[in-house]
């Protein structure tokens, strides 16, 4: 599965370091459900990632990742997310 997606066409040596970024993101959001909290909402996963630098929109790119290849799983409930409205939570998929 693919971690980074080349929307903005970055070149070849850019592109490896976003791939880089993306999967080490990847891994460490992992670890956090896995370590932890068992569950958690993408802003919930944000504030605890602890980088003010890392947008809220790559770290629902990572739980999607995460989603697709089975490591974690949405489920129907929602909590309040940071912008006032409505987040699903993710869990451990075991």
């Amino acid at each position: 599965m693919e971690a980074y997606f080349n929307t903005t066409n970055a070149t070849t040596g850019q592109l490896k370091k976003y791939k880089f970024l993306a999967l080490s993101q990847n891994k460490r959001i992992s670890r956090m459900f896995f370590n932890d909290m068992s569950e958690a909402t993408p802003s919930e996963i944000w504030r605890a990632y602890n980088d003010p630098d890392t947008p809220l929109t790559s770290i629902r790119r990572s739980i999607n990742t995460l989603t697709k290849i089975g490591h974690i799983e949405k489920t129907s409930e929602k909590r309040i997310g940071m912008y006032g409205r409505h987040e699903h939570i993710w869990k451990i998929k075991f």
